[in-house]
């Protein structure tokens, strides 16, 4: 069973009944993104002429379902995938991307409901936690415009390169929701990904196009964010 959110009344009685946290994704939970969007910016920065660019659009688009299928299977394994490729590029560059890509693209693609849930969970007195296994110079955009602390993938300079830290990526999200009380934190996520993180908490709320499966596996009942394609 699952309840449709339609508004922020129930968050206000979870509020007085003891609620002090909200432990939230980013990508696709509080903006329709993914954790290929700033990389895939930062190469068309690169690629100047249109049809060049095109050309390698094409190429990666041939490597999508390998993606997904890797995703399907093991989600820590494509991450670092992806997240070593940034390791190419100066921690400048990605910073100054990252900046672009929040101002010009990501701020359009809020989903609203989420977007002004938090305004009100802050408002309330709740603290707010942005958990994200996506990079530091894009997440803590996202921290800045909310005004909330985060945690997630941290990027260090190398030289004039940098690299992404992946060595405690196993049970990343687990281990930071376990240092919050179950029974006085909402959890927000989107995907069977953050499962864990979901089913940890008293309050899970999950934010998708269409009810899923691994949803009627979370040991408490959750709230469901509808978002439109």
């Amino acid at each position: 069973m699952y309840t449709i959110f339609t508004d922020f009344s129930y968050i206000d009685e979870l509020i007085e009944n003891g609620v002090e946290y909200a432990v939230i994704d980013v990508d696709n939970t509080i903006a329709q993104s993914s954790a290929t969007d700033l990389g895939l910016t930062i190469k068309k920065e690169q690629i100047s002429n249109k049809i060049l660019w095109l050309l390698w659009v094409c190429l990666f688009a041939i490597q999508i379902p390998f993606f997904y299928l890797i995703d399907f299977f093991n989600r820590d394994f494509l991450l670092k995938v992806v997240m070593k490729k940034y390791h190419s590029f100066s921690l400048s560059k990605i910073e100054k991307s990252a900046e672009e890509l929040f101002e010009k693209k990501l701020k359009k693609q809020f989903i609203m409901f989420t977007h002004d849930l938090i305004f009100h969970l802050k408002k309330k007195g709740v603290k707010v936690v942005l958990l994200s296994h996506n990079i530091e110079p894009l997440i803590k955009k996202y921290a800045k415009y909310f005004d909330v602390p985060y945690v997630c993938l941290s990027v260090k300079p190398n030289g004039n390169r940098c690299e992404v830290d992946l060595s405690n990526l196993a049970d990343f999200k687990l281990r930071e929701i376990q240092k919050y009380d179950p029974s006085k934190t909402i959890a927000i996520g989107d995907s069977k990904h953050d499962f864990p993180v979901l089913n940890y908490v008293k309050y899970p709320i999950v934010v998708c196009h269409k009810k899923e499966k691994w949803i009627d596996k979370l040991q408490n009942e959750p709230l469901i964010i509808p978002i439109n394609k």
